[in-house]
């Protein structure tokens, strides 16, 4: 499929199967995963200068990660979302700030929105991907032997995602936050992955 097609031709194509993931894959995140970013990647704890802004969330759905990371980070951030006719995929100009989003899955979506924001993006980028995501010859000599993340953050339990306020039971898989550093230190690519993992008893994944 070429990328001329873009985000929306490949919505039109996940959503005709007989598939039970939600339209348009829209699960909404839960405060507590976007705080956790924000406590161990965009904060000062971390070993670079807190995140001062502008965040970019290409796939927000409702807004709930827009508004907590506006809450935690006190900076500015911009929402978009393919249901309100934002193709992510179509955006050509360098975005200045960092970008931050739980993309959707479905026909190597995750993949595409992790390579694209990469192209895009002068600073940061921070994605919410499943578990397994982490695995697989193909992108380990791929995406990440190109470009290696600098974070994983491990969340080991399991995540109850969002549909109308209202939390998903039935959930299967578990996620990290994948993240990447600012292009300056991705081009230089003078560093190393830092595994952190976000235990149930840290207070900062309390929901």
């Amino acid at each position: 499929m070429s990328g001329s097609n873009g985000y929306a031709a490949l919505v039109k194509q996940r959503t005709s199967g007989k598939t039970k993931r939600r339209r348009l894959d829209d699960y909404e995140t839960p405060n507590n995963v976007t705080r956790a970013l924000v406590r161990h990647y965009l904060g000062p704890s971390f070993q670079r200068p807190i995140v001062k802004g502008p965040i970019l969330e290409p796939a927000c759905g409702s807004g709930r990660m827009v508004r907590e990371l506006r809450t935690e980070l006190e900076c500015k951030v911009f929402g978009f979302d393919i249901k309100k006719g934002y193709d992510f995929f179509k955006r050509r100009g360098v975005w200045k700030g960092d970008t931050v989003t739980n993309p959707p899955y479905r026909d190597g979506l995750a993949e595409r929105f992790v390579r694209h924001a990469l192209k895009i993006t002068n600073g940061r980028v921070c994605m919410l991907l499943q578990s397994g995501f982490l695995w697989g010859g193909k992108r380990g000599s791929g995406l990440y032997s190109e470009c290696p993340p600098e974070c994983v953050l491990i969340l080991p339990e399991r995540i109850y995602f969002y549909e109308d306020g209202r939390p998903i039971k039935s959930q299967f898989f578990n996620h990290a936050w994948v993240c990447w550093p600012t292009r300056m230190v991705r081009q230089r690519g003078e560093y190393d992955t830092k595994t952190i993992w976000v235990g149930p008893e840290d207070e900062d994944f309390v929901g």
